[in-house]
Formats: C-alpha cells, structure tokens, sequence
C-alpha cells in the first residue's frame, strides 16, 4: 500500500490508502475509526480501469466545499486525468 492521506472528520479518524494486489490493478480503500488504536472498518473506495491500461487509480483524497459538500479525488496511475466523486453518496 501507498498514499497514505489521514483527516479526521467530525470525530472519526480516516486513512486513504491505495492497494495493488499481485495480477490486479490499483484499488482506493478508506479506513474509518472513532479512535486510532480503536477497531478500523474498510471500505473500497474505487475499484475501476479508468479507462486506461486496467492500471486503476493512483492516490486520492477528499476536500470539502463551502457548501459542506464533500469529493474524493483521484487520478489514474497513469496520465494526467483526474475523477470526482461525491463523497456525501459514498455511505457515510
């Protein structure tokens, strides 16, 4: 794993990290705690080729607008396109 982005948001700790497991492509996980050495639920983020090489995506974060609205922001492994995610429909 790599990437690594940590934040903590309205009392839950996150960490973004991207995963490659052997023959597959770049996989965006996110990790979610109420407290660092507390018990960590996983969530794939994003698991998809973007349309390039089946090379997946490359390390992502997530912003805020002044709106409260929340994105996760990634890029493919390769190349200069980026992708947005509205974060508020990604389950909490």
């Amino acid at each position: 794993a790599e990437g690594a982005h940590a934040y903590k948001i309205n009392g839950y700790y996150y960490i973004f990290i991207i995963t490659w497991p052997p023959n597959q492509r770049r996989t965006q996980l996110c990790y979610r705690s109420k407290s660092l050495d507390g018990e960590w639920e996983m969530k794939i983020i994003l698991d998809d080729n973007i349309d390039f090489r089946n090379d997946g995506v490359a390390q992502g974060g997530i912003i805020d607008d002044a709106d409260g609205n929340w994105y996760f922001v990634s890029r493919p492994r390769r190349g200069r396109q980026s992708s947005r995610l509205n974060a508020n429909d990604m389950g909490g």
